[in-house]
């Protein structure tokens, strides 16, 4: 017997939506992370509590930085 059909359709899907979700995930960090580090207005004490914050709690850490974060006041130029 195949080792395909012993795993239905929509556990496929799952696992593959899972997989997806999770390097959509890394990503956030990864980005979140490089716009922290790029910004001059942030102290390094502030930049470490945000590091701590992501690395404790991921999620309510990313959602929080992307929230309350200033905007870019310069223009940029493509």
């Amino acid at each position: 017997m195949p080792v395909m059909w012993d795993y239905p359709f929509w556990d496929a899907f799952w696992t593959i939506a899972i997989f997806f979700a999770f390097a959509i995930w890394v990503y956030l960090v990864i980005k979140t992370l490089a716009d922290l580090f790029g910004r001059h207005d942030v102290t390094g004490w502030g930049k470490v509590a945000w590091v701590l914050f992501i690395c404790l709690l991921p999620l309510i850490g990313v959602l929080t930085y992307i929230l309350v974060r200033p905007p870019d006041n310069q223009m940029r130029i493509a």
